[in-house]
């Protein structure tokens, strides 16, 4: 006997008795299939009694006696095939039975051997079959032998074809899915993995058995005559060449499904490219192809990461579902998860592990190959600007070129691919469709692009691209992952600009400067695609009161460049106050704010509680009044004081003068800023004062609650903006007058600090205290009624 329990070599087919011993069967029975028998005569006597130099010299002669076709066994649901062997006279029997011979009853599955054994036939009238042989099944002629025989789903493993090195067979039901992996039994074979989500398979198909095979390449093409994947290894007489790599492997599924499922059922197959003696450029480019009824099919690598075991990627990599530990989710994550891979494959993996995700129906081969490629010439990130009337539409003409692989190993350069044909797709109009490369591999289309803001698209797609020509054969090559894209970006007139720098706040300069920082704007359409090649204007104004006086100006684009900018130099204009420069694009103005200083107008102040008329600090001051002059409120009476103001560029300077014959016991000053200058006290309004006694400046603000309070002291202390708390106060006494010199700067850079800039109204009141025993307490001119001053 040969079978599963005595060293045959077909997995899952056991003789069961009571032809055969009791046997341990492994697996379940496959009621699917066809096994067929076959008797035939023995050229010897196989028993080990009359033949002990081994009965494995004994075979078959030419006489079949007895033949059961596929299908003509019974199937006992879970337990066996049977064959009823009616040894006389049965519809089987070929020829009589010759009681003097010994016969072989053979198992076929199409031409696959799975198994045999060897009976002894006796005469009708024999008294004791089998005694003179008994490790012979023996029974009288005219007996019908029940030959029972179990097969599983392995079974199908076996074939005639001895370039078959490899099998796996196994179910996979619909609902719950499965995976089934081929190990790899030697160093330098690829490792596959058959995929499929639950509910993947189509209507009508509750299971399907998946058979997959690896095949040696050289003893395929001995026996067939053809490559694995014919018409794609390199020959010397091939046009171009197409390498192959590594074994080949085959997948067949049971029942034959007609539906595609390259969206649900997935193929995982890894080597190790260094196994193989490539070149790092030709690792990066390996790339499955398949191989099924005529089609040939190149497949996108992905991710290697869990290359060499059964897992999948987890989701942390593909950044879709999180993969359950186990249960049906499990299985339907991983399928939406190699979804995502098989629409957006990412790069093969540094340590040159590569695996496949692609599709599989009723029979495929794979084998890894080094593809050619299709490279875009011209036509590609095309801009165009739109017509004002919307009406027309653009011809832009995309070309790409069609290279073979190449290969450094047998020193081939790459060379252009003459008759493949490229496929064109777009939402927008191209003619021809599909274009035939000449001997210059060139492929040109011309692509209308409709007069539509926006960006449009044009798809090219290689047909044939690995062909070449074999006779009496038509090969077809859908290249799916060389699909290149062109891009015409269709731009609509202006809608929006940005600038830089921004309007607020606002730029600073001395009359008449050049600013060192350009103007820049930046135009865009609605669907924020670059204007390019508009009209620019610009156009400078200024706040003073006659606009004459202004002869400011802009060195700048006349036209936005292919970013949609363009930019100026601005040169101010010699008057004091605020101007603004204006760039006019179609129908969008973008404003530059500029404030002028009066340098003419300033003084050096310093902040030391001394007016020094020496130096004329004060000289370029503002006073209110008649020379600054009001009424302060000390103990013991009034007196005659003072208030001057003016500004650099950098600082706000106030000066207040009390005329005493020295410094009182209680002194402090403090002034409340109107900081937009519209005569209201909101929150956040600064705030600045000294304290004589104390020695100390303070830089405080207006809370929300301090709004609605009548204490002029009320505020916090300013712990924002980019200063903080800012600036510096001194006060002295010369025996005539007090003398109160303050600072602060005229942008603090926060919400709690005035912003101030040429030409800007800013309004104070001061709070004076002064007194030796009743205090004074005078504000001018009045609490919360504003002096508002002009910043020059």
């Amino acid at each position: 006997i040969v079978d599963a329990a005595n060293g045959g070599a077909a997995p899952g087919f056991w003789f069961l008795p009571p032809l055969a011993k009791q046997v341990s069967t492994v697996g379940n029975l496959d009621p699917d299939l066809l096994p067929a028998m076959e008797v035939c005569e023995l050229d010897g006597n196989p028993s080990a009694v009359a033949n002990p130099g081994g009965w494995e010299s004994v075979g078959c002669t030419s006489t079949v006696v007895a033949y059961f076709a596929p299908g003509s066994a019974e199937v006992v649901p879970y337990e066996h095939y049977a064959f009823s062997w009616d040894t006389d006279q049965g519809p089987e029997n070929l020829l009589p039975m010759d009681p003097l011979k010994f016969y072989r009853i053979t198992i076929l599955l199409e031409e696959a051997v799975l198994g045999y054994l060897d009976v002894n036939p006796q005469q009708p009238s024999g008294e004791s079959p089998g005694e003179d042989y008994p490790d012979l099944y023996a029974f009288r002629i005219g007996e019908t032998l029940p030959v029972k025989v179990f097969l599983t789903v392995q079974a199908r493993c076996a074939t005639a074809e001895d370039y078959v090195i490899q099998c796996i067979a196994q179910g996979v039901i619909d609902a719950a899915g499965g995976v089934v992996t081929l190990e790899p039994e030697q160093e330098g074979w690829a490792r596959l993995s058959v995929v499929v989500p639950p509910d993947a398979l189509p209507a009508g198909y509750p299971t399907v058995i998946l058979t997959m095979e690896r095949i040696d390449p050289d003893l395929f093409l001995a026996a067939t005559g053809e490559h694995c994947i014919p018409g794609l290894a390199f020959l010397e007489e091939a046009p171009f060449d197409q390498p192959l790599v590594g074994d080949c492997l085959r997948v067949t599924t049971e029942p034959e499904v007609t539906i595609d499922l390259e969206y649900s059922a997935f193929i995982e197959m890894c080597i190790e490219p260094e196994d193989y003696g490539l070149s790092e450029t030709e690792e990066t480019r390996l790339q499955i192809l398949r191989y099924e009824d005529g089609v040939w099919e190149g497949l996108p690598n992905v991710d290697a990461t869990t290359c060499g075991t059964p897992a999948l990627p987890s989701p942390s990599q593909v950044g879709l579902l999180t993969v359950p530990d186990d249960g049906l989710l499990r299985h339907a994550a991983i399928g939406v998860n190699h979804l995502a891979r098989w629409l957006g494959p990412e790069p093969v993996a540094a340590h040159g592990k590569i695996r496949l995700a692609g599709a599989t129906s009723e029979f495929s081969r794979f084998q890894w190959g080094l593809p050619g490629e299709m490279i875009k010439l011209a036509g590609d990130n095309t801009v165009i600007q739109q017509l004002e009337d919307g009406s027309e539409s653009y011809e832009v003409t995309a070309t790409v070129k069609v290279m073979d692989a190449g290969t450094d190993d047998l020193g081939l350069p790459s060379e252009p691919v003459e008759g493949a044909t490229v496929h064109f797709s777009g939402a927008a109009s191209v003619i021809p469709t599909d274009v035939t490369t000449l001997a210059d591999g060139l492929a040109t289309v011309l692509w209308t692009v409709p007069n539509t803001p926006g960006v449009h698209t044009l798809a090219a797609t290689a047909l044939g691209l690995l062909s070449y020509p074999v006779p009496d054969h038509q090969y077809l090559i859908e290249y799916q992952q060389e699909t290149e894209q062109f891009t015409a970006t269709v731009v609509g007139g202006p809608s929006f600009s940005t600038q830089s720098p921004p309007g607020s706040p606002p730029l600073v300069g001395a009359p008449g400067e050049t600013l060192s920082t350009p103007l820049v704007i930046t135009v865009v359409d609605e669907n924020q695609n670059p204007v390019v090649g508009w009209d620019v204007t610009w156009v400078t104004t200024c706040s003073a009161p006659d606009p004459a006086t202004c002869d400011g100006d802009v060195a700048g684009d006349a036209l936005t460049d292919a970013s949609g900018q363009a930019t100026g130099i601005w040169t101010l204009a010699t008057v004091p106050g605020s101007q603004t420069a204006t760039a006019y694009v179609g129908d969008v103005s973008i404003d530059f704010v500029a404030g002028l200083w009066n340098a003419n107008a300033w003084c050096q102040v310093v902040v030391d509680g001394v007016k020094d008329d020496a130096s004329g600090e004060w000289d370029c001051a503002e006073a209110a009044g008649n020379v600054g002059s009001f009424t302060a409120n000390i103990s013991g009476g009034d007196t005659e004081a003072e208030v001057w103001w003016q500004n650099d560029a950098a600082d706000l300077y106030l000066m207040v003068r009390v005329r005493q014959p020295s410094f009182a016991k209680a002194n402090s000053i403090r002034f409340d800023f109107d900081n937009l200058g519209d005569g209201v006290h909101d929150p956040y309004d600064d705030a600045i004062g000294y304290d004589v006694d104390g020695d100390y400046f303070f830089d405080e603000y207006l809370t929300a609650k301090c709004a609605n309070n009548s204490q002029s002291g009320c505020g916090a202390t300013d712990d924002g903006g980019a200063a903080g708390q800012s600036g510096n106060a001194d006060a002295k006494n010369d025996g005539t007058w007090t003398t109160y010199e303050l600072s602060h700067p005229l942008t603090g850079g926060g919400v709690q600090d005035i912003d101030r800039a040429p030409g800007d109204p800013l309004g104070f009141f001061l709070t004076l205290r002064v007194g030796n025993g009743a205090q004074g307490n005078t504000q001018f001119p009045g609490f919360r009624q504003f002096l508002t001053i002009t910043i020059q």
